[in-house]
């Protein structure tokens, strides 16, 4: 660059080269910063969307059964929680005469289901689980909770069942 102009140059300066590549760094630096932060916030959402979604199947199923029949509000009646009390664990007689429970397993924090034929997994990551019983109605307190890169995801649903037997 003698004469000035930059069509007489016969190249870049090495400050020129290091300058454009500590920018190109910077610009690749940025959007990969951006594309991790991106799958972290789609890994949560996936996370709370599953949990909301067992949750949602956990408590249908609970209430109405698990082939969509003999749930809780078709119960003959029930065994417990007696009437004013709340317990982890339900017992049920349905109008078969089939005695049902569905209880948190402590072990390995999952919703279980048996019917005296064994017991099937309901729900995964169950943090707490409770049935309170008024007269005909039972209320559910179903939590979910789920652990992903050290921070606690947690979804929360109650209902409440009439028993129509």
């Amino acid at each position: 660059m003698a004469n000035g102009s930059f069509a007489a140059s016969k190249g870049m300066t090495m400050v020129e080269v290091l300058l454009s590549s500590v920018i190109i760094i910077l610009v690749f630096a940025a959007i990969f910063a951006i594309y991790i932060f991106v799958q972290n916030t789609w890994q949560q959402g996936y996370a709370v969307m599953k949990l909301e979604r067992d949750a949602s199947i956990a408590m249908e199923k609970m209430a109405r059964g698990i082939d969509g029949q003999n749930g809780i509000r078709e119960a003959k009646y029930i065994d417990s929680p007696n009437d004013g009390a709340t317990a982890s664990t339900i017992s049920f007689t349905g109008i078969d005469d089939v005695v049902r429970t569905f209880s948190r397993s402590v072990a390995d924090s999952t919703l279980r289901y048996d019917e005296g034929l064994g017991q099937s997994i309901i729900a995964e990551n169950v943090s707490s689980l409770t049935f309170s019983r008024t007269n005909n109605l039972i209320t559910i307190n179903l939590i979910l909770e789920e652990i992903i890169r050290g921070k606690h995801f947690n979804v929360s649903l109650m209902t409440s069942v009439r028993l129509r037997n």
